[in-house]
């Protein structure tokens, strides 16, 4: 039998990273949400790795880790714009105008919100090419 997929092994463990969370078990979502990494490093997934790095820095915020939630976010925001993940793009700069907003740093909070709205209108202008596009083939 063959071991399964590195691919296949990052999605399990986010999805009982997530489960840990829920259940309130600190210790257990970090160390699955770090396997997940190291798996979707492997399959050289960086969607589902920009979705772990977006999971951890909110956890790591929580827990008021904010050296780690930060390092996660621009993490997440780096391999977003590298690769052209709109939507990840998004909530890492939605993550990033909160957290300033939050620590009292407004002028970061404020790049960051029209970084924010910058992509929003770029997702927002995708979306009505598509309906155009698609409206056009029923012609």
């Amino acid at each position: 039998m063959k071991p399964p997929k590195p691919e296949f092994k990052g999605g399990s463990y986010i999805g009982m990273g997530n489960w840990y969370v829920k259940m309130g078990k600190k210790r257990q979502w970090l160390d699955t949400y770090y396997l997940a990494l190291h798996d979707l490093t492997m399959a050289n997934d960086e969607y589902l790795y920009c979705e772990t790095a977006h999971n951890m820095a909110k956890l790591f915020l929580h827990e008021n880790r904010k050296d780690s939630a930060l390092y996660y976010a621009h993490l997440m925001l780096a391999i977003a714009q590298k690769d052209g993940f709109q939507s990840r793009m998004l909530d890492a700069r939605s993550f990033l105008a909160s957290y300033y907003k939050r620590t009292g740093n407004s002028d970061s909070a404020f790049t960051y919100i029209k970084k924010t709205a910058q992509v929003t209108n770029t997702l927002n202008n995708l979306e009505k090419l598509k309906e155009f596009q698609q409206k056009s083939l029923k012609a």
